[in-house]
C-alpha cells in the first residue's frame, strides 16, 4: 500500500473536520491527526506486545516499525476487571498518545501515568488541556494486576514488577523520541494521581529512569505505605510476602491446581485479574523496585529532581474500594492507634467507620507527601508541598473533605464545569502545574495573578499551599496528625534506616 493511500485511508478514519499529520521517527512513521490546532498521534507502540512467552517479562523494544504506524485512534487498554464493553482491551497494550501543538517546537514535555489502583485505568485522556497551553503531552499505558506485579515462585522472573519496567521503556522511547513531536527532551515532568501518584514515586527512586525526566508532580501517592516483598526483601515476620499474594490469588482461581510455569502462561488473562480483590501494590523486589520509594527518600537516594507534591483533605473516601479494613487499618497503626485516634475527636457525630477512612487516608496519602517532601528539603532539592481542601457549595454537608481523585478531574476536564467555583479551583491547579513543566517553578504568572507565590521548601521552613475557593499560604491543619503518623512509620521502617 502506497504512502498516499495511507494517507487517505488515516483521513477517512480520524474524526470529521481532522486533517493527517505524519512525524517520521528513528524507527519509522507514524500518522496521526490534527484537530482545532492540536496534532493527535494515538496508540503508538512503544514496545512490542507481552503476549505468549513474553508474559511476565520485561517489555522489548520496537526496532523499526515494519509499516507507518496508524495513529488515529486510541490503541488496546491492558486487560483489567470492570472494563466498559466498548473498550478495546488486550494483552497488547504498551502504547502511548502524544498531543501536541507543534512538532516543529521545543516544548516542555509532561508525561502522564494514569491512576487506578494499578488494577484498572488507562491513558486515554483529554491531553488537549495542556497541549492547548504549550506542552507536548504523553500518557502511556503500562501492565496492570498479576500481569504487571506479580511474585509466583514458580516463574522465577527477575524483576516481579513487569507494570514498572513497562513504565520506565516508554519514558526512555519519550526521551529518544519526543523531539519529533515538538517536545524538549531535556524538559520532561511526570505526573499523576493516587497510583499515577506512586508510579511518579516509583520513577523517582528508580536507578534505570535517572536521567529520564527532570521533575515529578506526585499527587495523592503512598510513597510511605507497606508494600509486598519479595522473600529475599523480607524486613519483618509483618512483612507482606509478595510470594503468598502470588499463590493465594492463583489458589483463587483454581484451589485444586498446582500451576507450574507453562500452566501460568496459559492462563487466561481476564481470569486473572478478576481475581483480584482491593487494590494492587508494586513490589518490592530488590530490582525493578529496590526498595519503598519513602525509605529512599529518607536515605536520600531519589533520582536528581524537583518535586511537587500532596494531597486532597478527604482521600479515605476511596478506602471502601481498597480492600483494607477497618481492623486490618488498626493493626497496621499497632500500639499507636489509640493515641492517634484521639485526634480525630474533634469530628463529633461522625460515624466511626469514617473516621477510619479520614485517618487512613491522612495516613496513606498526605504522610507520603509530607516525608518525601521533607526529605528533598533537608538535601536542598526542590520541592513544593499543597493541599487541596475544596469542597463546592452543593457538596457541603456531604463530605468529609476533597475527595480521593477529584483533583484529576479538575486537572483535566475541570475548565468545562458549569460550576464556576470549580472552574475557577480547576484552572489555577492547571496553570500551576504548566508553570512547574514550564519553568521549574509553580510560581505566580499571569494566569494566576493574584495567588500566594507559591514557596519552595527550605531546611527550616516547610510551607504549604493551601488550595481552595482561594489559595493561600499557611500552616496545614492537619500537621499534628502527620507527625504522629511519621512517628509510627519510622518505627516500621527502622531497620532499613
Amino acid at each position: 500500500m502506497n504512502k498516499l493511500l495511507i494517507l487517505v485511508l488515516l483521513i477517512s478514519i480520524a474524526p470529521a473536520n481532522a486533517l493527517a499529520k505524519k512525524v517520521t521517527i528513528d524507527i519509522g512513521e507514524v500518522i496521526g491527526f490534527e484537530k482545532y490546532g492540536i496534532q493527535h498521534f494515538l496508540g503508538v507502540p512503544y514496545a512490542q506486545a507481552p503476549i505468549g512467552e513474553l508474559r511476565w517479562q520485561p517489555p522489548v523494544p520496537i526496532n523499526k516499525f515494519v509499516k507507518p504506524v496508524d495513529a488515529s485512534s486510541y490503541g488496546d487498554i491492558c486487560v483489567q476487571p470492570g472494563a466498559k464493553p466498548d473498550l478495546n482491551m488486550s494483552e497488547d497494550c504498551l502504547n502511548l498518545n502524544i498531543w501536541t501543538a507543534n512538532t516543529k517546537a521545543k516544548l516542555p514535555v509532561m508525561v502522564w501515568f494514569h491512576g487506578g489502583g494499578f488494577k484498572t485505568g488507562s491513558n486515554r485522556i483529554l491531553g488537549t488541556t495542556f497541549a492547548a497551553k504549550g506542552a507536548v503531552v504523553v500518557a502511556l499505558n503500562y501492565r496492570l494486576g498479576p500481569l504487571g506485579f506479580f511474585a509466583h515462585p514458580e516463574l522465577k522472573l527477575s524483576s516481579v514488577n513487569p507494570g514498572v519496567l513497562d513504565m520506565v521503556a516508554g519514558l526512555k522511547w519519550v526521551k529518544e523520541n519526543i523531539s519529533h513531536f515538538g517536545g524538549d527532551a531535556n524538559n520532561i515532568t511526570l505526573f499523576g494521581v493516587s497510583a499515577g501518584g506512586m508510579a511518579v514515586n516509583l520513577m523517582a527512586t528508580n536507578k534505570a529512569a535517572n536521567g529520564l525526566f527532570h521533575k515529578a508532580i506526585a499527587q495523592s501517592g503512598y510513597a510511605t505505605w507497606p508494600l509486598p516483598r519479595t522473600s529475599g526483601e523480607t524486613i519483618s515476620p509483618n512483612s507482606i510476602s509478595a510470594e503468598k499474594v502470588a499463590i493465594d490469588l492463583i489458589t483463587k482461581i483454581s484451589p485444586d491446581t498446582n500451576y507450574n510455569k507453562t500452566q501460568l502462561l496459559d492462563l487466561s488473562a481476564t481470569k486473572l485479574v478478576n481475581a483480584v480483590e482491593g487494590f494492587v501494590l508494586p513490589i518490592v523486589d530488590g530490582e525493578s523496585v529496590e526498595e519503598e520509594p519513602g525509605i529512599v527518600f529518607l536515605k536520600g537516594e531519589q533520582n536528581d529532581i524537583s518535586l511537587v507534591t500532596g494531597g486532597n483533605s478527604f482521600e479515605g473516601s476511596v478506602m471502601p474500594y481498597s480492600g483494607v479494613s477497618d481492623d486490618a487499618y488498626i493493626n497496621l497503626l499497632s500500639d499507636d492507634y489509640q493515641n492517634i485516634r484521639k485526634h480525630y475527636d474533634v469530628y463529633t457525630g461522625v460515624p466511626e467507620s469514617l473516621i477510619h477512612q479520614l485517618m487512613w487516608g491522612e495516613n496513606r496519602y498526605l504522610l507520603s507527601a509530607y516525608v518525601t517532601a521533607n526529605a528533598m528539603a533537608r538535601q536542598s532539592k526542590n520541592a513544593w508541598l499543597y493541599y487541596v481542601d475544596f469542597v463546592p457549595e452543593e457538596y457541603k454537608g456531604k463530605t468529609l473533605g476533597t475527595t480521593h481523585g477529584s483533583d484529576a478531574q479538575m486537572l483535566w476536564s475541570g475548565q468545562f464545569s458549569a460550576n464556576t467555583e470549580i472552574k475557577a479551583v480547576s484552572l489555577r491547579l492547571q496553570n500551576y502545574w504548566f508553570n512547574f513543566a514550564k519553568l521549574g517553578t509553580p510560581t505566580q504568572t499571569p494566569e494566576n495573578k493574584g495567588n500566594p507565590h507559591w514557596l519552595r521548601l527550605n531546611k527550616t521552613s516547610i510551607p504549604w499551599l493551601l488550595i481552595g475557593r482561594t489559595d493561600r499560604l499557611g500552616p496545614l491543619s492537619i500537621i499534628e496528625r502527620l507527625k504522629l503518623f511519621e512517628d509510627n512509620y519510622k518505627q516500621r521502617i527502622q531497620p532499613l534506616l
